[in-house]
């Protein structure tokens, strides 16, 4: 069923351009499926705002306003690449997969659909737990911290979805810590001893990296990033100790085998 016999360079080029030409067409078209429904994806992105809102009596139709004439079309486009990204996830990987296939061995083939699976879903984790934890309770401490400081909080609509965006895209990435860990380990690149020894400095990269990925430069943001992260390091740990384990056993069999 498969091809396992070696290419020209330049068909791996070729085969690459057109994995690259699919995941663009299904990135484009959900976009365009995101763009119809632009007002429902808004109304979404607004509502972790609505719990601060309501706290300080603000009105929601004031507190977000637009400066600038082409703030809607920034807008517009920051929504539509966001649901893109949602909608075109499972069908990028796919590809990419398919392009990956031929290389593989037929045991990695059958890990291939799960380990998509797994990405999609967590990533999606991330996301639905920075839209329903983080996101309303970094508003809500955000514009306190405005009224501490004397300020009347009102927010560019522009600049509030970028925000919205990059932490939803930020933690849907950063959840998918584990299944990295257990790719890299599965190819022999790390191992849980490694990964083991190394807990001081991957709190330390963990750390900057949350500060890199978190666009607000609030102390609860960053520690709803960075926590999360370190768990997801740690659970990255047992998958790899789990991966050498069934290694190992199957080096066992084999060598009993023979």
């Amino acid at each position: 069923m498969f091809q396992d016999n070696p290419k020209p360079f330049i068909e791996h080029l070729e085969e690459l351009r057109g994995c690259i030409l699919k995941c663009l067409g299904a990135l484009v078209g959900g976009m365009v499926l995101a763009a119809i429904y632009t007002n429902e994806l808004l109304g979404l992105l607004q509502s972790p705002l609505l719990p601060a809102l309501e706290e300080h009596h603000l009105d929601s139709k004031s507190f977000l306003f637009m400066m600038n004439p082409l703030d809607p079309v920034t807008v517009t486009f920051q929504t539509a690449l966001f649901g893109g990204i949602i909608i075109a996830l499972p069908f990028m990987l796919f590809f990419i997969g398919q392009y990956v296939l031929p290389a593989l061995s037929l045991k990695e083939r059958r890990l291939l659909l799960p380990g998509a699976a797994a990405g999609c879903l967590l990533f999606l984790g991330g996301v639905f737990f920075c839209y329903f934890i983080v996101l309303p309770r970094t508003m809500q401490f955000l514009i306190a911290w405005s009224y501490e400081l004397g300020a009347q909080p009102r927010y560019p609509f522009q600049e509030y979805i970028g925000v919205v965006v990059q932490l939803l895209a930020g933690f849907g990435l950063a959840f998918e810590l584990p299944l990295v860990i257990a790719v890299l380990s599965k190819l022999g690149i790390v191992s849980s001893g490694f990964l083991r020894a190394g807990r001081r400095y991957a709190v330390i990269v963990i750390l900057v990296l949350s500060a890199v990925i978190t666009p607000t430069t609030d102390p609860f943001t960053l520690a709803a990033m960075a926590i999360p992260m370190y768990i997801l390091f740690e659970g990255g740990i047992i998958a790899a100790w789990w991966i050498e384990r069934r290694e190992k056993k199957r080096e066992t069999e084999v060598e009993e085998t023979d």
